[in-house]
């Protein structure tokens, strides 16, 4: 029976490193958008060049709206379920707010005015003021700030369950806005291989990139001690 040696000859050339990185993109169509998202979700990489034009990032004047329009042409929608949950939250928010307003603290030298107005337009009309008192300016700043603090409370604790609903919807369009770009660069590059031009990303790649940067999960929902809204957290992804 034939022995059959499996032991590489020592003079044989090991592929350099090179060579590996060339193998490897080769295998990837889309290595641009391999390099972004890999630098957006921290690798220890910079920012690919060809992401930027002249070095610069291009900046959208409207992002919410671009958004809009970027996840209507993916048939990006949310469920009924996810806009009911929001839309009653948002509503909270926007009542809790609006319900702050005549408590703010900028209001409280009013306030005691408008206390010495009622006392003085009863003594003026001869009624009574037995039981009308003029609180004290620290009184009415005590009172002010624990309908303050009472009505972030409650925003804050609504802010964590929005950040449960709205997690997997920026994952979800996270992943979308990924694919959509790799497939913009497949297109981008045949074209240019079509017409033997250097590839260069479109605008629209680069506007995706802007999005992608803004719009990252872990940067909408970062870890803070004051509160958010559907609107603030979802942006163009919540109308």
């Amino acid at each position: 029976m034939q022995n059959i040696n499996l032991v590489k000859s020592p003079d044989a050339e090991l592929p350099s490193a090179l060579e590996i990185a060339e193998a490897r993109s080769r295998l990837d169509s889309t290595p641009l958008t391999t390099a972004t998202f890999n630098h957006l979700r921290g690798a220890r990489i910079p920012v690919p060049s060809g992401a930027m034009h002249d070095g610069h990032m291009l900046v959208l004047p409207m992002p919410d709206e671009t958004v809009r329009a970027v996840a209507f042409d993916m048939d990006f929608d949310l469920s009924e379920d996810e806009l009911t949950a929001l839309r009653d939250i948002q509503a909270f928010m926007e009542a809790s707010i609006k319900g702050s307003q005549p408590f703010a603290l900028s209001n409280v030298a009013s306030y005691g005015i408008k206390q010495r107005e009622a006392i003085e337009a009863k003594m003026a009309a001869g009624e009574s003021t037995d039981g009308l008192v003029i609180q004290s300016r620290d009184d009415v700043n005590r009172v002010f700030l624990a309908h303050l603090n009472a009505s972030e409370s409650a925003r804050k604790r609504k802010t964590v369950e929005l950040f449960k609903i709205c997690k997997p919807i920026l994952e979800r369009f996270y992943a979308a806005l990924e694919q959509e770009m790799r497939s913009m660069e497949e297109s981008d590059r045949a074209v240019a291989t079509a017409f033997s031009l250097k590839f260069e990303p479109s605008l629209l790649w680069r506007a995706c990139f802007y999005i992608a940067t803004i719009y990252r999960p872990s940067a909408r929902l970062s870890v803070s001690s004051s509160w958010s809204t559907p609107i603030s957290i979802l942006g163009g992804l919540f109308n």
